[in-house]
């Protein structure tokens, strides 16, 4: 040995490892191919973005902590669930310079579309004739969501309108098709987003027509001013007036006002 030595300077570097969130934000997806079956193909690669935008940083994802934290084997994007519903995976956030990783967890949800009750065709009475007449939208609603919370119903003209959730339509409105005209009804869950479009029946219904009717005459044989009167003699007459090929009820009243309000028939109109 010599007993020559040399000094020389040693600079120990820590490494920061990367900062990510824990959990990360939940990727969620509308379940919309095969509905009901609660899976879908999450792409997984470009969810990277909602991790982490740090130059420099790869991510990669996998099943298990300990797969994450050896690195291998990595799940490959697109990726479908494995478990329906909900899936927790593990993230791998690295630096490519450094080597330093760190490790969260990644929630995969899978978000049921809303389940709007369609409702039987809604019709309404042609009041003159011309197959147009308005529609009460907004009293449709409540049986439509049939108490599905935090959604939200809108009628469209077109499926594509209501596709895109724009020009939705004013309640009361009045068809654009005479007669009988489709629309859609957009469900849209505000808390997902997730929504169905589902088509309904709008249908104008000829009214009534009444007749001039001949007036009923009975001889008052006891000159009381009462006598029992057939009312339903008139029901051929009335009924032969009709031409909207429909299956007619014709009912008596005994005010303008009660017929008008529907209410209070005369129970026995033959006597």
């Amino acid at each position: 040995a010599t007993g020559c030595s040399d000094v020389v300077p040693l600079v120990l570097i820590v490494n920061p490892l990367p900062a990510v969130p824990f959990p990360a934000p939940a990727y969620e997806l509308c379940d919309v191919n095969n509905t009901g079956d609660e899976f879908e193909e999450f792409d997984l690669a470009g969810y990277a973005q909602n991790i982490t935008q740090v130059p420099g940083m790869e991510v990669s994802y996998y099943l298990t902590e300990a797969e994450a934290l050896a690195g291998t084997p990595a799940l490959v994007s697109p990726y479908v669930n494995a478990v329906p519903g909900v899936q927790t995976i593990f993230v791998r956030v690295e630096n490519a310079d450094t080597g330093c990783f760190a490790i969260t967890l990644l929630d995969l949800r899978v978000e049921p579309l809303p389940a709007p009750v369609v409702p039987e065709p809604v019709a309404e009475c042609d009041a003159d004739g011309n197959g147009f007449a308005e529609f009460d939208l907004e009293e449709l609603i409540e049986d439509i969501l049939d108490g599905a919370p935090d959604t939200e119903i809108t009628f469209h003209e077109t499926y594509d309108n209501a596709d895109m959730d724009v020009f939705p339509l004013a309640s009361p409105y009045e068809n654009i098709n005479a007669f009988a005209q489709t629309i859609y009804i957009r469900a849209e869950n505000t808390a997902t987003g997730c929504y169905t479009v589902v088509a309904m029946q709008l249908e104008v219904k000829a009214s009534p027509e009444m007749p001039a009717l001949d007036p009923i005459q009975v001889c008052d044989n006891n000159q009381d001013g009462l006598h029992a009167v057939d009312l339903t003699q008139q029901t051929p007459v009335i009924l032969a007036a009709q031409t909207g090929g429909s299956t007619y009820t014709v009912f008596y009243y005994a005010t303008q006002a009660a017929a008008e309000a529907g209410t209070g028939a005369i129970v026995t109109p033959q006597t």
